[in-house]
């Protein structure tokens, strides 16, 4: 079972996240963390670990708080460190492959190579890329550049979570299609 539950209010609900006068949700934002793993109380898996994970940072994200506590007990998420989890930053492109490449529980590669000049080798999130472009779901900004210490957009988390998705054999042929964007090519 994938304990990543994607917030859809991020992706369709133009009260979060919207900087345009409209209120509307445009695809290239740049996501926040909560608005990333927000989830229902129903859609949140129960941990398995017993140990107690305790953030001092999460008090005015309540609708989070489950779904943050419960990530991170699963160890598909974790804080910056010091009881931080930082839930109003931005993510940038290696922490999303990151969480997706822990929910989806994918291999992480002895060899990494991941091809991509920005990706220094060692880093913390070298495994994380790597095992993302064996997959075949992780693609960078280019050829050559990954895109290190960028942050992801709404459209490039949507896309990671799509592939690696289809990479765990969830089938999205019965899923409704919407038509909000105001961006969407005529």
């Amino acid at each position: 079972e994938v304990a990543l539950v994607i917030n859809k209010n991020a992706l369709f609900n133009a009260k979060i996240g919207t900087d345009d006068e409209n209120n509307n949700v445009l695809p290239s934002q740049i996501v926040t963390v909560k608005e990333v793993i927000y989830a229902d109380d129903k859609d949140v898996p129960v941990a398995d670990s017993s140990s107690e994970i305790s953030y001092t940072d999460i008090a005015d994200v309540e609708w989070a708080q489950k779904a943050i506590l419960e990530l991170s007990a699963t160890g598909v998420l974790n804080g910056k460190g010091d009881g931080i989890f930082a839930p109003n930053d931005y993510i940038k492109r290696e922490e999303m492959v990151k969480v997706l490449v822990n929910a989806f529980k994918i291999d992480i590669p002895e060899e990494r190579n991941t091809g991509f000049f920005d990706v220094v080798p060692g880093a913390w999130y070298e495994k994380y890329i790597a095992a993302g472009v064996d997959t075949g779901a992780v693609k960078g900004i280019s050829e050559e550049y990954f895109g290190v210490g960028e942050y992801v957009t709404r459209q490039d988390m949507v896309l990671l979570a799509y592939r690696f998705a289809k990479l765990a054999g969830i089938n999205f042929t019965n899923c409704e299609q919407t038509d909000i964007f105001i961006d969407k090519a005529a």
